[in-house]
């Protein structure tokens, strides 16, 4: 958590560890089978980011911008992983809307992270003080 953080210069490599850290701060530290014990069902072969998505409907809360961040993450984060960068990998960030400054891009990343848990948290009574 605290080497989370806007990077301190255009780098691409610095840009990738922060969306890294990010990734594995809420998306990889989803708790999967406390999620599963919420719902009501199961559903084969259903994912962490799915599973929180339908028990958050299950509550009555909107869980769009929340999933819609986390997918956002990780399929960021994967692409990165998989894929040598270049052309396809400006044009994928581009259509994820994703700016060409990777300070700005990691920084919105961040506020989006931050909406989405202070979005869950007022929803659910909870107090985020940070």
């Amino acid at each position: 958590m605290k080497t989370l953080r806007v990077p301190l210069s255009e780098s691409r490599v610095e840009f990738e560890q922060q969306v890294l850290t990010l990734a594995k701060l809420v998306v990889d530290s989803l708790n999967e089978a406390e999620i599963s014990k919420l719902l009501a069902t199961d559903v084969a072969d259903e994912k962490g980011i799915g599973k929180l998505e339908r028990w958050l409907s299950q509550e009555g809360f909107d869980a769009r911008q929340v999933t819609e961040t986390l997918r956002r993450i990780q399929s960021l984060r994967s692409k990165m992983s998989a894929h040598r960068k270049g052309s396809d990998f400006d044009k994928f960030l581009s259509n994820l809307g994703i700016s060409d400054s990777p300070l700005i891009a990691v920084a919105n990343l961040l506020w989006e992270a931050i909406a989405m848990l202070e979005t869950m948290a007022a929803f659910f009574g909870l107090d985020l003080t940070y």
